[in-house]
């Protein structure tokens, strides 16, 4: 687990290989999943994203949303029309 309590919004679970396995929104009850992980394996309570890999563009989300969920000024470096997981934690963490 890579989280810092009070510094950070998004807790990062990573394989031995360091592979993200998922991320958990500390802010909202969010999180994103690789897809060989099992369902049962999840708290029910987080609403979960099923992904293959966190570099793939497969997301869009208007900056203002996480701006206003997060309460800061995200990376204004990203293309929120096609944005990876990876690009979705740097815009928030940083």
């Amino acid at each position: 687990m890579d989280w810092e309590p009070g510094d950070e919004e998004w807790g990062r679970v990573l394989d031995a290989d360091t592979e993200i396995v998922g991320l958990v929104c500390a802010r909202i009850p969010i999180g994103a999943v690789r897809d060989d992980v099992p369902r049962s394996e999840l708290p029910k309570d987080v609403t979960w994203i099923r992904f293959k890999s966190t570099r793939e563009r497969d997301y869009q989300v208007a900056p203002e949303i996480l701006e206003k969920v997060f309460g800061r000024e995200v990376s204004g470096s990203i293309d929120y029309g096609a944005l990876s997981l990876d690009e979705l934690w740097w815009a928030t963490v940083i």
